[in-house]
């Protein structure tokens, strides 16, 4: 019975350094991926265009950085946050390209993250 929760313990453990470090992949590459989106624009593109274009990338990166600081929020919660940040990306930017854009990736990620991270 002991080794039972310690195993369990264990991969609760596991799973909260895996989420620690999803959520810190995501930090850094999402703000790396946001400059270099902001740059990729056309030359004659103005600044107000490409803060309009980016701004549903920079709230959702707003809500990662948010699930990775927060350390104190608990793990559900944060796990939640990681949940809709995926859903949000694969909804919008399958809305932006289509069925056979990459928002399907996204959409697929969603219950292999949700078996990960939730643990059932």
């Amino acid at each position: 019975m002991n080794t039972t929760i310690n195993w369990q313990l264990s991969l609760q453990e596991r799973r909260t350094q895996l989420l620690g470090y999803l959520l810190l992949a995501a930090t850094v590459g999402g703000g790396g991926g946001l400059g270099l989106f902001y740059f990729s624009f056309p030359a004659e593109m103005g600044m107000l265009a490409r803060g309009i274009e980016l701004l549903p990338f920079f709230a959702i990166w707003g809500l990662v950085l948010i699930a990775w600081s927060g350390q104190r929020l608990g793990y559900q919660l944060r796990t939640g946050i990681t949940l809709a940040v995926v859903l949000l990306l694969g909804l919008y930017t399958m809305r932006r390209g289509g069925i056979v854009g990459i928002g399907t990736l996204w959409l697929m990620l969603m219950p292999i993250l949700s078996f990960i991270l939730g643990g059932t």
